[in-house]
């Protein structure tokens, strides 16, 4: 039901804006009232053929404005995103349009639809426009490399204070110019193998970070149940993400503890948890730890370890 209304609500601002330009055309007199169901075929035939104008009915109005007012609470009750209503669109999906420029985002999209009219654009303009175009995807990938620290496939290291929000706005930004630019199937270079090999690493890294920022946006409410169906549908990857940030909130929250995770797993006092948990923990850090290195992420933990270290975070000298 709320993605029904989702897809409604984006095209509440082009119904307003386009009930508002038939209000123009109310001294004519033939007028087509268009019904909340929608148009059929007959319906625009029919508008085509006879030069009606057009009118939105009182219940599609209404419609517009209970949905507005739903999104409205949406939005004014959590903090959460919702693409094309409070992000960017296209490689900005994961750019949060600020509340003041809510409105102007939507004004901005119904305007960059008119861009595409006019006279064809000279030849000599088209070369220049894809020219940049490379040169673009070129700078993206350089600033990825930069940015990440990954300067050899086969040697993958990342720096350890690589800013991650840069990161996934840089690479949504590269492979939205890489669907934009032709590549001939047939390559077989060795430069351009190389450069799938990168590619290859900038999206395992792109798809940690995304996760890690998902679990980051609200630990308090990570549960127990939510990390026990991740891990029974096999999805370690996410369990251990989750886990370890659930982890880290915890020693920061409630103990106050600052440093690296591993330091603070090591203040814990023995009589919140034993030496035995104290190591599972440790586990847990190492095996968070290898998932930043694409070449070495096969999960080592297993089922039985995996449960008990849920049980360790989640026992109620670490969350009470």
């Amino acid at each position: 039901m709320f993605f029904e209304k989702f897809h409604v609500l984006r095209c509440a601002s082009y119904s307003m804006r386009f009930l508002r330009a038939s209000s123009n055309f109310s001294n004519l007199k033939s007028e087509f009232i268009i019904p909340s169901s929608g148009l059929t075929l007959s319906d625009i035939k029919k508008i085509i053929s006879e030069k009606l104008t057009i009118k939105l009915s009182k219940e599609s109005i209404l419609r517009i404005k209970n949905n507005r007012v739903f999104l409205d609470n949406k939005l004014s009750d959590s903090n959460e995103v919702f693409y094309g209503i409070n992000t960017g669109f296209g490689s900005l999906c994961n750019v949060k349009i600020s509340e003041n420029n809510l409105q102007l985002l939507q004004e901005n999209l119904v305007m960059s639809h008119a861009c595409g009219t006019g006279s064809e654009v000279p030849t000599e303009i088209v070369k220049l426009m894809l020219f940049l175009k490379i040169q673009s995807l070129k700078d993206a990938f350089t600033k990825l490399k930069d940015i990440s620290g990954l300067k050899k496939v086969v040697q993958f290291t990342i720096k350890e204070d690589i800013n991650r929000k840069e990161y996934r706005e840089i690479y949504t930004g590269l492979k939205q110019k890489i669907k934009e630019v032709a590549i001939p199937k047939n390559i077989n270079s060795q430069d351009f193998n190389e450069f799938e090999e990168f590619m290859s690493n900038f999206d395992y890294l792109y798809t940690l970070f995304s996760e890690e920022y998902s679990a980051s946006n609200n630990p308090k409410d990570i549960k127990k149940k939510q990390i026990f169906n991740k891990i029974k549908s096999n999805d370690y990857f996410s369990a251990i993400i989750y886990l370890s940030v659930k982890l880290e909130w915890i020693l920061k929250e409630k103990f106050k503890f600052n440093g690296k995770l591993f330091e603070m797993i090591n203040q814990l006092d023995k009589e919140i948890i034993s030496n035995e948990e104290k190591e599972n923990l440790h586990l847990l850090r190492k095996e968070r730890n290898k998932l930043v290195h694409p070449n070495d992420t096969k999960i080592t933990l297993d089922v039985n370890q995996l449960n008990a270290i849920v049980e360790i975070v989640f026992k109620e000298e670490m969350i009470q």
